[in-house]
């Protein structure tokens, strides 16, 4: 490998295959990091519950943890709300990502994370992979997601998905077998190149 590590930021809607590409890389050997995952942990600081009780009220909880599915059928609903909560949630997540990202110090690391672009911390990495999918909307529900918000958060998330600013575009229609395959080269193609596209 060129240089001791390699930052690589997975984006796409929900229900592209963001994670599924990302457990490939794993099982290459890649060190991976979900955005979502860290969005569990900050819901569960009592700061953050505080702050999100104040302005959503006590609704939003399920005994003393809050309720995503509850609180994101509110946001999704609501552009105002859902700034809000971004206001309040995606601070400390950048936060806590930027320390994982530098307590890695070699190998490939792999964060998957919608909003990488709409946080505008894509120069954090070397590339950028950018998932897209027909078939989101139709995984989702599938999965038992209501199709009114489901609609709403992919139409949220693909608004920051320009791309032009990413390095792979993957189109994942097919396989999981077709999706590893293009995993597969994307791997070969970073492991080869030895000059980082970012500084």
């Amino acid at each position: 490998m060129g240089r001791s590590k390699i930052l690589l930021g997975v984006v796409g809607t929900a229900g592209s295959g963001k994670t599924l590409f990302s457990k490939v890389f794993s099982e290459f050997g890649a060190t991976v990091i979900n955005a979502d995952k860290i969005g569990w942990e900050i819901l569960k600081d009592s700061k953050i519950k505080e702050a999100l009780q104040k302005e959503f009220g006590y609704s939003i909880f399920s005994g003393s943890n809050i309720d995503r599915k509850i609180l994101g059928n509110i946001v999704f609903s609501d552009n105002d709300k859902l700034k809000l909560l971004n206001s309040i949630v995606h601070p400390e997540l950048i936060k806590r990502l930027k320390y994982k990202l530098d307590s890695i110090k070699k190998g490939v690391v792999v964060v998957d994370a919608a909003l990488i672009l709409q946080w505008k911390i894509e120069k954090w990495f070397n590339y950028i992979v950018l998932l897209k999918s027909k078939k989101c909307k139709q995984r989702l529900v599938s999965m038992g997601y209501n199709e009114k918000i489901v609609e709403n958060i992919i139409n949220v998330q693909r608004k920051s998905l320009d791309e032009s600013k990413a390095d792979f575009i993957v189109i994942n229609d097919g396989s999981m077998e077709e999706l590893k395959i293009k995993a597969e080269e994307i791997w070969r193609r970073i492991n080869e190149i030895r000059i980082p596209h970012f500084n």
